[in-house]
């Protein structure tokens, strides 16, 4: 028998006994079950390699710093973000602790991605994370302002977050109106 035709029989044998183990039931998809070693670098390097090269097209706004850009984005944050990603000093809600992986606490992480890459994720969400996409619902404006909020939550005091989410719920000029789709104007 040839090389080629043992390779063959070889790959036959793998589809078969990678079909009868996802027939089987005998992967565990609980989200209480931690994923294998590989499985979670194969999972969280897809998905940084991915977000990266997909983000490289973005083009960034220059008015990040503005302060009601900030201010805008504090509010949004709060209202869609905290209850998984946590306020500074703060621990995620019992949502977060359900997922599988657990969402980052962004205060501490939200500077390893670039303000395109961080963009791209609220926009178009993570497959498997549990993290939504915004962009159906969004304009990509708003989603801005919660970049432009996400460059500052890292130096954030939890007074400094509750003062800014404050000063927008007292000022009421979060305006938090969603995108209308097809699927949401069944309803109306």
């Amino acid at each position: 028998m040839s090389s080629v035709a043992k390779i063959a029989i070889a790959l036959a044998l793998l589809a078969a006994a990678a079909v009868s183990a996802v027939h089987s039931g005998l992967v565990d998809v609980a989200a209480t079950s931690p994923h294998w070693r590989v499985t979670a670098w194969i999972l969280s390097t897809t998905m940084e390699s991915s977000v990266r090269r997909r983000a490289s097209a973005v083009r960034v706004p220059d008015d990040l710093d503005d302060l009601a850009r900030v201010g805008r984005g504090a509010s949004a944050y709060d209202e869609m973000c905290a209850a998984c990603h946590a306020e500074p000093g703060g621990a995620a809600g019992v949502l977060a602790k359900g997922l599988l992986p657990e969402p980052p606490a962004l205060a501490d992480e939200a500077e390893e991605w670039s303000e395109a890459e961080q963009f791209w994720i609220v926009k178009n969400g993570v497959r498997m994370t549990g993290m939504p996409a915004f962009g159906p619902t969004h304009a990509d404006d708003q989603l801005w302002d919660l970049v432009a909020f996400l460059r500052k939550l890292p130096s954030l005091s939890p007074a400094e977050y509750s003062s800014l989410v404050a000063g927008q719920v007292e000022r009421h000029s979060h305006d938090h109106r969603h995108r209308q789709t097809p699927e949401s104007r069944e309803g109306d």
